[in-house]
């Protein structure tokens, strides 16, 4: 909970990234993170994704965060999944439920941001994982479909 709070208040206290650079640096009454939210550029919407494993019996979860180019809330989704046998199978998989979901919503140009850097070096072809084939394949599948889309 004190994570989401502290998003919020990043995300309300950003007016440019150098500001916020400096601001989070010096902010000690925000526990420190590796990394940090950023806003998308104008005209584009961010996606952060997250998937949950438990073990390969159980279905995984899914949820994932909508905010546009000023940082505004525009969604937010909690979605069951498919039995997966990998947590990055799960992280995959809530990535293409986003993917799909921010299609449907009709967004052209979409920041999808994830918490895992395996999946992120897989999507930008930095490595390659055989057992996660299918799932890279269905998630460039679906990129091909907007207009600019990029993983970080």
């Amino acid at each position: 909970m004190q994570y989401a709070k502290n998003d919020a208040k990043e995300w309300k206290q950003v007016e440019d990234s150098e500001m916020y650079e400096s601001d989070r640096k010096h902010d000690t009454n925000v526990p420190q993170r590796q990394g940090h939210r950023k806003r998308p550029p104008n005209g584009w919407i961010k996606c952060n994704t997250d998937g949950s494993f438990i073990n390969g019996n159980s279905l995984t979860t899914a949820g994932w965060v909508i905010r546009d180019s000023d940082g505004m809330y525009s969604g937010a989704v909690k979605s069951l999944g498919q039995r997966v046998q990998r947590p990055l199978e799960s992280e995959l998989q809530a990535i293409l439920m986003a993917i799909q979901h921010c299609w449907s919503l009709g967004y052209g140009k979409i920041v999808m941001e994830t918490d895992c850097k395996t999946a992120k070096e897989i999507l930008h072809d930095n490595k390659l994982q055989f057992h996660v084939y299918n799932w890279t394949r269905d998630i460039k599948w679906w990129c091909d479909k907007f207009e600019d889309i990029c993983f970080q």
